[in-house]
């Protein structure tokens, strides 16, 4: 069963949704949960989390710097002003807030069966998350500050709240509890996807109404939706182009694949009173092309692979 809902976790994170557009007023008994269980889902992923082999990784750190410059400052300028540009204003504040998101805790598990390299997945995701606090209210501020009165440091502690401070309690934990976390890290997995499931119940709480507020869209939305994540996961194919193989597969792999607990839960905080229904349709496309597109990737991954040779997890210079 445990490794039924490990394998199918995309499926239960979809049927969530159905649920919550399906029946609204049941997510009325999740609204105070979701940024505690976001919390508690990276407080489980760090305390897997082999720090001090993180020291080893950063010897060659080229690739992670090309990932955190690239994916959560040049992108998501880039999507904003491509959107605006098109006249898809709804969209450029979505997939702006979607680009600078840091990679999903899943990206580790996803880049082992992808052939890719799960030690580089695993640094992704720190790194990404510690500067996503910094880097996400930075962004907003520049791109949208005029249209959106939002405190930077308003934004700043609440990210902080939910990511480093998770960080901070799992390491002492790891240091003193060792033994108990190699005895139950099994299950963590499990665990993390049904507190997912609560961060996207609570996170739709008193939304549905906004999100079907332009049902005549939907085609449309859906085509954008399918179209940035292919063009997203494709370009990280192309940008890689120089890592070596298992390396590349990886960093498509956080490129692609985000935290979307983490974005729902900011969003439903800062800019659920501003945004339209529009922004959130947005948002739970995503949520639904992230779990169709794990078929696709898995096949693309293991051609890359196939094709260049090599799995090594030895990083560029």
């Amino acid at each position: 069963m445990k490794k039924f809902i490990e394998n199918n976790f995309g499926l239960f994170v979809i049927l969530a949704l159905v649920v919550a557009f399906a029946f609204p007023s049941s997510t009325k008994y999740f609204t105070l949960f979701p940024e505690y269980a976001l919390m508690a889902v990276l407080f489980l992923a760090f305390l897997k989390t082999d720090f001090l082999h993180f020291f080893d990784l950063l010897k060659k750190p080229i690739p992670i710097l090309f990932y955190t410059v690239v994916n959560l400052f040049l992108l998501p300028v880039l999507v904003f002003w491509g959107f605006n540009f098109f006249g898809f204003s709804s969209a450029a504040l979505a997939f702006m807030l979607i680009s600078a998101t840091p990679a999903a805790a899943a990206t580790v598990v996803l880049s082992d069966l992808c052939k890719g390299d799960p030690n580089y997945s695993l640094l992704t995701i720190v790194i990404s998350s510690v500067i996503c606090p910094i880097s996400i209210p930075f962004l907003i501020n520049i791109l949208i500050v005029e249209s959106v009165e939002i405190s930077f440091l308003d934004m700043f502690l609440k990210l902080f709240m939910m990511i480093i401070v998770p960080l901070v309690v799992a390491v002492p934990f790891r240091l003193f509890f060792k033994r108990v976390i190699n005895k139950t890290k099994s299950y963590f997995s499990v665990v993390s996807i049904f507190l997912l499931i609560i961060v996207v119940l609570g996170s739709v709480d008193g939304l549905q109404e906004k999100v079907f507020s332009s049902p005549s869209k939907l085609p449309l939305f859906i085509s954008i939706t399918v179209i940035f994540f292919v063009v997203k996961y494709g370009i990280s194919l192309l940008l890689g182009f120089w890592m070596v193989p298992a390396v590349r597969v990886s960093y498509s792999i956080a490129s692609a694949f985000i935290n979307i607990g983490l974005i729902l839960v900011f969003t439903k905080n800062f800019f659920s009173e501003v945004m339209d229904g529009e922004v959130l349709l947005f948002m739970v496309l995503v949520q639904g092309i992230w779990n169709l597109g794990l078929f696709p990737l898995q096949k693309i991954s293991h051609w890359i692979i196939k094709r260049q040779g090599s799995t090594t997890t030895d990083a560029n210079d």
